[in-house]
């Protein structure tokens, strides 16, 4: 995570997957990552690592993921996470 993206592309996982995100804020600013649909919800200091252990859905479908700080997500702080 810097200011304004996420330095990963597209995230591809299988239904039902347990997932171990490692998520490390580069930029000046609070960022995260969110998906109210997903419940995915995990805030990342400026310059911390958090982790986040998470299991996808087991409904196929490609599902944004987005920066929910205020004007993050125009800025382009967005990317899909592909559930097959």
């Amino acid at each position: 995570m810097n200011e304004f993206s996420y330095s990963t592309g597209d995230i591809k996982v299988k239904a039902g997957e347990k997932i171990h995100f490692v998520l490390t804020n580069s930029g000046k600013v609070e960022h995260d990552i969110n998906n109210d649909e997903l419940k995915l919800d995990k805030d990342v200091q400026p310059g911390k690592t958090e982790t986040l252990d998470w299991t996808a859905p087991s409904k196929t479908g490609t599902y944004q993921i987005i920066c929910d700080k205020p004007g993050h997500k125009e800025k382009g702080m967005t990317l899909n996470l592909i559930v097959e």
